[in-house]
């Protein structure tokens, strides 16, 4: 794509913090984007679009099911015509430790965010093959690059996520059909408030949380430029890479950073000042 305006683009999960971001910058770029979310009751918005399928801004969908995407896709295509690619902004985090997390919330975690991730690929990588062109970005995290003490769960989920991507993305190298990953850390988000409730969550403190702004600008280049991988924060880049290589250099980088993560950690429960420590504690779903 040579640009975003008339372009239409799916973003799954645009009803999150970063999905929402994402569908103002695409309309900031003149691309019409319409965002897959999970099932709820229909909004008067909805309604009307139901009945004016034209103005179609939001699809409820299961996110989870394969057969819901086709149905989904099949209509977006049935209306406009034409998809021209996909920004994926889904994920969870569970609230309990990994011991304490239930074969339920396992199998709930994986569905959300991993499952989903398959489901929309197979639907839609077959359908920009066929018509000759097609961008995906997906949304990963840094739990997908290197290990995430006390966030085992989630950190498996992404690893997963980045071995998908990354692999779509060799695969379909020299087509003009692309995968991108977008790896970022933490983003100021609904899901970085359970973070940091955490006392072992340090590591996800060590750089300033990201704006979704920031994600979703991020998100637009890579639509226009695919690139196999862009880690964001970009100064984070070098030391994650590297940490990559070795569980032993993760293991030192870890000692020598954690402290910097804690001092952070502390600052940002200061600035977040108790509106949201009254809240009760629970799972995060940015869908």
């Amino acid at each position: 794509m040579k640009s975003l305006r008339h372009k239409l683009i799916l973003v799954a999960g645009g009803a999150g913090d970063i999905g929402s971001a994402v569908m103002a910058e695409l309309g900031m770029h003149g691309a019409r984007s319409i965002s897959m979310q999970r099932r709820s009751t229909p909004s008067h918005r909805q309604v009307h679009e139901l009945h004016h399928p034209s103005a179609m801004r939001c699809l409820p969908v299961d996110l989870v099911s394969e057969s819901d995407w086709r149905t989904a896709v099949d209509r977006v295509r049935a209306v406009f015509g034409k998809i021209d690619g996909m920004a994926f902004c889904v994920g969870s985090l569970p609230a309990t430790d990994f011991t304490e997390t239930t074969p339920e919330e396992f199998q709930r975690h994986l569905e959300t965010n991993v499952l989903s991730l398959f489901f929309a690929l197979r639907v839609l990588l077959p359908i920009f093959k066929s018509q000759g062109e097609g961008s995906i970005v997906v949304v990963g995290s840094m739990g997908g690059v290197v290990p995430l003490p006390y966030q085992s769960l989630y950190a498996a989920c992404k690893y997963a996520v980045r071995g998908c991507a990354l692999s779509l993305s060799e695969e379909y190298n020299g087509s003009p059909v692309s995968v991108s990953l977008l790896s970022v850390g933490p983003v100021q988000s609904r899901m970085i408030e359970q973070v940091a409730e955490r006392d072992n969550s340090a590591i996800s403190f060590i750089n300033r949380p990201l704006l979704p702004q920031q994600v979703a600008i991020h998100v637009c280049r890579l639509l226009l430029h695919p690139k196999r991988e862009l880690i964001l924060p970009r100064v984070m880049a070098p030391a994650l890479r590297l940490a990559n290589l070795s569980p032993t250099l993760f293991h030192i980088l870890n000692r020598l950073l954690r402290p910097i993560g804690v001092r952070r950690q502390r600052r940002y429960r200061k600035e977040s000042v108790g509106l949201h420590a009254a809240q009760p504690r629970r799972e995060r779903v940015w869908t």
